[in-house]
């Protein structure tokens, strides 16, 4: 049985952005149940899946990060992390390598509050 599905403008304004579509008013199509049920987890499936990329490019996951990846967590460059360095932001240092702990950062950069 097919029944009148509306589509998530959001979805369909994405969609037209890349192709160059402007001013894009929400729209309706006829899909079957199963239509809508395979268009339901396609929009899940991507959701997730940048998602999941968005929490690796922002390492969300991780508790400890190298020097790079820390500057890039705090939005600063990489002198701008070493200068924090010098100042005593604590660092683990382990056979050469340089991490630091999210958690020990955000404490140390609130004590230094004004």
């Amino acid at each position: 049985m097919n029944q009148m599905y509306s589509i998530d403008i959001l979805i369909v304004q994405l969609i037209g952005q890349k192709q160059g579509v402007k001013n894009m008013n929400g729209f309706q199509v006829m899909l079957s149940d199963e239509q809508a049920a395979s268009l339901k987890e396609y929009v899940f499936e991507i959701t997730k899946e940048a998602m999941a990329e968005a929490k690796n490019v922002a390492n969300v996951d991780k508790d400890f990060l190298k020097k790079g990846e820390m500057a890039k967590w705090l939005g600063i460059s990489y002198n701008s992390l070493s200068k924090l360095e010098s100042m005593g932001l604590p660092v683990i240092q382990i056979d050469g390598l340089i991490f630091f702990s999210k958690e020990e950062t955000k404490k140390w950069l609130m004590n230094h509050q004004k």
